[in-house]
């Protein structure tokens, strides 16, 4: 239970004699109490009434705060993971997808290009496309024992 902020002792207390009461002090006097039963009624009830609503603030004010601080947590765990993950959190481009064929470079241009060594430019040209597709995918003798002397 939360603690209330103020000491109740030092609080100025009403007067539930005075005309500013006298509805609420006629309606008790109507069941049977006296005038002086229904003040101090009166006085007990308004004290618990406004205990209650300290409380009430007091647990309000403590609850928004473990709010504030799950949500700061999450807010730190959520960037953490964007940070570590990047690719989980790129932006999907919403582009359509190609309707015809990829076409890609021949193999020792992508290598080439991976090594950052020079690349003519003839490599990325329709021709040379279309000879990268119409070559074999075998690889020649040559082929082979250049791949095993790198």
């Amino acid at each position: 239970m939360a603690e209330v902020c103020h000491n109740p002792h030092e609080a100025i207390q009403p007067d539930f004699a005075t005309a500013e009461h006298a509805q609420q002090r006629q309606l008790l006097v109507d069941t049977g109490l006296s005038e002086e039963q229904a003040a101090a009624w009166d006085a007990r009830q308004a004290e618990r009434t406004r205990v209650q609503l300290e409380t009430e603030r007091a647990q309000q004010e403590e609850n928004e705060r473990r709010r504030q601080a799950e949500e700061e947590l999450r807010e730190t765990v959520h960037n953490e993971e964007r940070k570590k993950y990047k690719n989980k959190f790129a932006p999907v481009v919403d582009a359509p997808l190609p309707i015809g064929p990829v076409h890609i470079p021949s193999r020792i241009a992508l290598t080439r290009m991976k090594k950052g060594e020079y690349i003519e430019m003839w490599y990325f040209t329709n021709k040379g496309i279309r000879a990268a597709e119409t070559s074999s995918t075998r690889s020649s003798k040559k082929q082979q024992l250049l791949r095993f002397r790198a």
